[in-house]
């Protein structure tokens, strides 16, 4: 038997917000995201009110992903302990990150990498064979890029999750990644 669900009630704070939420390629290259956002964004983006200990039988697959950020005047990689991004390279790379055009314009690219060498060094003889992990590093990913979505809508910025980033190796040169890294993710951010 099916079951019929009432109508949403969309209220509260939360409620808003996920209703709200929009993927969107439109930027405006003449409005910034502020030093404020961009730190309040990635604390949110890699869900630094979580302490990330172990937890006894739940492992901490954050620490396989890397996010990296692509901005006007260079790309960084995001430290989340100290909660700043360290400068990798200057320049405007933002067109290495990508195979659509619109997102050159977005402010901030947001790419998001797994690395399988820390990942195997991790494993041990019971994990070895043992896909939860790994299927755990993924729905983080989805998580990061969900708290960057609620945190847009919250502010109403722009953004879209894209898998298409352009040429892989080219970036991952750019980045010095061996090809341990995966790409997963890119987000593009902006007004």
């Amino acid at each position: 038997m099916d079951i019929i669900l009432n109508d949403p009630a969309i209220k509260g704070e939360l409620t808003e917000l996920i209703k709200n939420i929009d993927t969107s390629t439109d930027n405006d290259k003449n409005k910034d995201i502020s030093l404020q956002q961009l730190s309040d964004l990635f604390w949110v983006a890699y869900g630094n009110n979580l302490k990330k200990e172990n937890i006894e039988g739940h492992n901490n697959t954050f620490e396989f992903l890397e996010i990296y950020a692509f901005m006007e005047n260079g790309a960084f990689k995001y430290d989340p302990e100290n909660n700043q991004l360290n400068l990798i390279i200057e320049g405007d790379f933002r067109d290495k990150t990508r195979a659509q055009n619109f997102a050159k314009e977005a402010y901030l690219i947001i790419c998001i990498f797994f690395n399988a060498k820390k990942y195997k060094e991790f494993l041990d003889e019971e994990t070895e064979n043992n896909q939860h992990s790994l299927t755990m590093v993924f729905g983080d990913c989805a998580y990061i890029s969900g708290n960057i979505y609620l945190y847009c809508s919250l502010n109403k910025i722009n953004t879209v999750a894209r898998v298409m980033c352009g040429d892989n190796s080219e970036l991952k040169k750019l980045l010095n990644l061996s090809d341990d890294y995966k790409h997963l993710l890119t987000q593009s951010i902006g007004y």
